[in-house]
């Protein structure tokens, strides 16, 4: 079983062991190279157009952002649509950082510790948009969280989604303790537990190949903390993105967007 507990603490760690690492506005997720040229910043920019890109969406007012780390995306996607975007986490240096940013920049995003498996979601208001980035892999009990966004969701609400899943003859059970990864499902798998919990797929994109030279980004610098005082957790993580990466590598392992629609 995934050590919830131990998993918060590493996300409540100071902004400054991510900065050893991810890119200058902390998106902790794979990025999209479409070239050889592209760097790390405009990687995780790009990912992020790309799924918003899937959404065809037209008057969006609200965005709710579910696991929103330090908030790359959810600035972003308040700047494309002109609006306002919620962010849940359960890192209170998280919601500082993204709160004091947002006021740095009068920005329409704001973030609040939740726990989105067992907290009622109706005090959040209504939303056109639900928005979970590399986060489904990161739930307990996926199909529930979904149902609970259906009950909270109205007319022409959609769910845009970035997972990690598995591939579709691959019969062992792939997680990630340290990292907070959940045992993955295979793509069909996320599509029926969607059907189930009440949203229709409107698109599939899968962005496995885009994504890889994200790990030699993040390993390379996780390296360059190797004198730190991180030294011990930053070489530990280093080893779960090797062998993540060799996943992705021989195909084990893929990075899907959809995006749906409630019906």
């Amino acid at each position: 079983m995934i050590n919830s507990s131990l998993v918060r603490s590493l996300y409540n760690l100071p902004v400054a062991f991510w900065l050893g690492f991810l890119d200058s506005e902390l998106n902790f997720h794979l990025g999209h190279f479409p070239s050889l040229s592209t760097d790390l910043d405009s990687s995780m920019a790009l990912a992020t157009m790309s799924l918003a890109d899937l959404a065809p969406m037209e008057d969006t007012r609200r965005i709710l952002d579910m696991g929103c780390g330090w908030g790359g995306p959810a600035f972003q996607l308040s700047h494309r649509w002109q609006t306002e975007v919620v962010g849940l986490t359960d890192s209170d240096v998280q919601v500082h950082f993204v709160n004091d940013k947002a006021n740095s920049l009068k920005a329409a995003v704001s973030a609040r510790v939740f726990d989105i498996e067992t907290t009622d979601l109706d005090d959040l208001g209504s939303f056109d948009l639900f928005w979970l980035y590399e986060v489904l892999e990161h739930i307990r009990n996926p199909r529930s969280v979904l149902k609970a966004l259906h009950l909270n969701s109205q007319e022409n609400t959609f769910l845009a989604l970035c997972v990690s899943c598995k591939a579709g003859d691959v019969q062992s059970v792939l997680l990630n303790p340290l990292l907070g990864i959940q045992p993955l499902l295979k793509e069909g798998e996320i599509l029926e537990m969607l059907r189930g919990a009440g949203w229709e797929t409107l698109a599939v994109k899968d962005c496995s190949a885009l994504t890889t030279p994200t790990w030699q980004h993040w390993t390379e610098g996780l390296e360059s903390l190797a004198f730190s005082e991180y030294s011990r957790l930053a070489e530990a993580i280093n080893g779960e993105f090797r062998r993540i990466s060799q996943g992705f590598a021989q195909g084990t392992l893929r990075s899907i967007q959809l995006v749906a629609r409630r019906v």
